[in-house]
């Protein structure tokens, strides 16, 4: 199985202009990316790209520091909606835990006592157990 590909001029001119598309012949030999955002009336943006979205590994496209700054803030503005559900969720479940607790012991629209008023009604509760003298 000897297959051999023939390449021909048009194979690398196909090339060459694709590879070329996204760049900006500066002379002598040297490209410049180009951004690849978009402006809200859907023209394609001719600037430069910034190295900070060339260097950033997570960035989806090449962008200019217009778009690149928009990129970020949005990004920015996503993880604090994202942090906020995330409070919303665990309040939740919490809420749920704890309701699902409190029924499970019999309870249901009991008030969250805190340590010290627990301690305060064990305390009374001996005391009531000690002077008692109905049941004895």
């Amino acid at each position: 199985m000897n297959t051999e590909v023939e390449f021909d001029s048009d194979f690398f001119d196909n090339a060459s202009m694709l590879w070329k598309q996204n760049k900006k012949y500066l002379g002598n030999g040297v490209y410049v990316y180009l951004c690849e955002g978009v402006f809200k009336n859907k023209r394609c943006c001719l600037r430069k790209a910034c190295k900070e979205s060339l260097m950033d590994i997570w960035a989806p496209q090449r962008l200019c520091k217009l778009h690149y700054q928009s990129y970020q803030k949005d990004l920015i503005n996503n993880k604090k909606i994202q942090e906020n559900n995330e409070k919303k969720e665990n309040k939740e479940n919490k809420e749920n835990n704890l309701a699902n607790f409190q029924h499970k012991k019999g309870r249901t629209n009991v008030k969250i006592n805190t340590h010290y008023e627990l301690r305060r009604k064990n305390k009374k509760r001996k005391l009531d157990d000690l002077y008692d003298f109905d049941n004895k």
